[in-house]
Parts: C-alpha cells; sequence; structure tokens
C-alpha cells in the first residue's frame, strides 16, 4: 500500500515538473532547467532526464518553440529610402520583436528621421556610431537583438506584407534550419517594378556544397534572409575584413552549420537607384568583384582538397569574365595579371604558373568567345556589352 502511495506521489511530482517546465517554455524562458523539468516529466528519472538531455536531442523533439523575430537594418544616407523600409516592416502580417536600425556614421538626416518613427512604434531601435562599414553594422544589430531570429532588411529595399509571415510558417515546420530566404524583384527610385529586370525565384538545392561553390544562389541576399541568432553568433556574424562577399561567406558558413529552407515566392523587393547606378560598378569591376568573393569563401574550406580544386575551375572562369574586357587593353590586361599574381589568397595568387599560363589562357578564352558569337544574336549582345564596358570607362576616365 505504501509502496503504491509513494509511485502515486512520485507521478505527480513527475507530471508537475513538466507542467513547471511548460510553463517557463510559454514564458520564453529557454534554457537548460526548462529543457531539464520536461525531461525529468516524461522519463519520469534524474538518471532518465539526465540522459535525455546527453543526447543532444533537438529541440523539436523536447518542446516546440515558437520562432521569434527582429529585424536589423543598417543605415547609411539612405534618407530617401529608410521611411519606407520601415514602413515596410511595420506592414507585415507578422510583427517582429524589434525594429532595429544601425546607423553606420551617416551624414544625412536619415537617423533623425528613424528617431522620429521611434516615437510613434516603440519597438523602433536607432544604434548610431562612427563608419565601420556594413558588416560591423549588422554585427551591432544581431549583438542588441533578443529574438532567435533575425530578419536582414537594406535600407533601401522594402518587403511585401507576407513576407515575415511565409517565413515564419516556415521555420515552424523546419525548426533545424539556419535560415530561410525568398524570392526577389527589382524595383526603380520610385518603387515601380522594373520590367526589364525579371525577379528571381529560389531555384535548386540549398545544399551546403551548393551554395558555397555558387551554385545555389540565394535569392535577395541579405534582404531575403531570416537566420538563426545562435547560429549566426557561432560563426562570429559577418567577417569584418572581407569588403567583398560577406553576405556569401555567412550563407555558406551557416549552410554547413544546418539546413537552408526557401520561400519559392517573390517576397522582397530590391531598389536599383540612381545613386547607387552613378556609382555603380562596370562589368570588369563585377567580374573581379566576383572573383576575390568566391576566393574569399574558398579560403574558409582551404583543407578540403576536392572544393578547393572545384573553386579553381570556377576562378578561372571568374578570371576570364574579368580579363575578356581588356582584350584591346594590354596595359589593362597586363595589370590584371599583376593584381592576380600578387594577391594574397590561397587561390587567387596561384591560378596562372606564370605569363606564358596567361597568355594561353586568354587564347582559349577568345577561342571559346569566337564560337560563341556563331550563335544567333550572341554577336550583337556582345559587341554592345563591349560598347557600354567601353562607354562606363571613358566615364571613369
Amino acid at each position: 500500500m505504501g509502496k503504491a502511495v509513494g509511485e502515486h506521489h512520485l507521478i505527480a511530482v513527475h507530471q508537475f515538473s513538466a507542467q513547471i517546465g511548460q510553463k517557463m517554455l510559454d514564458g520564453k524562458i529557454l534554457n537548460r532547467s526548462c529543457l531539464y523539468l520536461i525531461a525529468f516529466g516524461k522519463t519520469r528519472t534524474v538518471r532518465g532526464a539526465r540522459r535525455l538531455l546527453l543526447l543532444h536531442l533537438s529541440a523539436s523533439e523536447v518542446f516546440m518553440a515558437e520562432p521569434t523575430i527582429d529585424v536589423v537594418i543598417p543605415l547609411y544616407n539612405m534618407q530617401r529610402f529608410v521611411e519606407a523600409a520601415i514602413r515596410s516592416v511595420q506592414e507585415q502580417t507578422f510583427s517582429p520583436g524589434k525594429i532595429i536600425v544601425v546607423d553606420d556614421g551617416s551624414t544625412d538626416e536619415g537617423p533623425l528621421l528613424v528617431s522620429e518613427m521611434a516615437r510613434d512604434d516603440p519597438r523602433i531601435i536607432l544604434l548610431s556610431g562612427p563608419n565601420q562599414g556594413l558588416s560591423a553594422a549588422r554585427n551591432k544589430g544581431i549583438a542588441t537583438s533578443t529574438a532567435s531570429h533575425i530578419a536582414f532588411l537594406d535600407s533601401d529595399d522594402i518587403w511585401l506584407p507576407e513576407k515575415l509571415e511565409r517565413q515564419h510558417r516556415c521555420l515552424q515546420s523546419n525548426p533545424n534550419a539556419s535560415f530561410v530566404h525568398c524570392g526577389a524583384g527589382f524595383i526603380d527610385e520610385a518603387g515601380r517594378l522594373l520590367e526589364n529586370c525579371p525577379p528571381r525565384i529560389p531555384e535548386g538545392s540549398p545544399s551546403f556544397n551548393a551554395i558555397r561553390l555558387g551554385d545555389y544562389a540565394v535569392t535577395g541576399s541579405a534582404s531575403a534572409v531570416v537566420a538563426r541568432k545562435d547560429l549566426l553568433e557561432k560563426i562570429g556574424g559577418f567577417t569584418l575584413p572581407l569588403r567583398r562577399g560577406e553576405d556569401w561567406d555567412v550563407w555558406a558558413k551557416l549552410a554547413e552549420a544546418g539546413p537552408v529552407e526557401a520561400v519559392d515566392a517573390v517576397l522582397t523587393l530590391l531598389r536599383t537607384n540612381l545613386q547607387s547606378a552613378t556609382r555603380g560598378i562596370s562589368a570588369l569591376e563585377a567580374a573581379k568583384s566576383r572573383l576575390y568573393s568566391r576566393a574569399a569563401v574558398a579560403e574558409n574550406w582551404k583543407g578540403d582538397a576536392r572544393f578547393m580544386e572545384e573553386s579553381r575551375e570556377r576562378l578561372r572562369k571568374e578570371a576570364w569574365y574579368a580579363a575578356r574586357w581588356l582584350l584591346w587593353n594590354p596595359a589593362g590586361m597586363k595589370a590584371l595579371y599583376h593584381e592576380l599574381r600578387d594577391r594574397p589568397s590561397t587561390l587567387v595568387g596561384t591560378l596562372f604558373t606564370g605569363p606564358a599560363d596567361f597568355i594561353f589562357f586568354l587564347i582559349r578564352g577568345i577561342a571559346s568567345t569566337a564560337r560563341d558569337m556563331l550563335k544567333p544574336g550572341e554577336a550583337w549582345r556582345i559587341f554592345r556589352r563591349f560598347s557600354e564596358e567601353k562607354a562606363h570607362s571613358s566615364k571613369r576616365g
């Protein structure tokens, strides 16, 4: 009899422990004590609770935590567009916790405008500091966030109203996802859709290898991404020394830490404004930027021989995409060769064994382009691109 009463009492203790743990969970107190109480209630023994925790069961197996989202908006001289960006966050059908705007040393009235908006919306937090670059601004926002997930938004882009809601549902269904992104469209300064720029929808399988090799495009880049804060902190956030490929670098590291999900719908609108166009980069500079971005990402896994070989092949293609714009500029071509040779990178500096290898590389590239020009309409397209690049170079000079 006494044994039965004791067992009944023990069961009640177990149930009470589970209830307390669940109350902590409902109150967003997600810590080891919360997990332990729930595990104790499930296993009904101290040893079992410890064993359950030591097995490192995923959060979804022990409890279902509701994803929470904070928004991080880096701001630098975007007075014209930052209000529209914040309004698009305020109009979301899923309401985020904080709207963290990080002023990166703006010299216009953008920060003042944000401060005025914050008076009517306590979710808006303005952080100010000297200009340190995009990566540093995003990292400040990450450190300030208290949510489980962070949604990034550039200050000249906007979201469609259901963006966060649809990504939130995706995270509920896939709690172990490292990040989720979506499709993106393009708008002009006035917010009109650009008909000559088709929207980009996620395509293919977002595997770790495909992302780090650049075979899978994270459409919409940062403005389309919602990422787990714990993993962002684990990988060290955005790498400050990087001036090219900082987004690609982070997405690849997150993909290594956990699966990637995508919502195959246009939920983000990226603004192509005149300010960007006048300081925009030429086709040559764009090709070099892509090359150096790939090289920077590859440095993270330089111990992976197979990956490095695949990256080398793609880097040589990127090098041709840059070199072809200098075929009628011998001095520029020579400068490019020395720039690549002297680049402090595991891959870039060793792409060519010497001048002769570089010359043969150019000959092969020219032959490949000549074959492409035989295709219908390709000759005119290449001629037009070269004309545009020459005009752009003349303006810079």
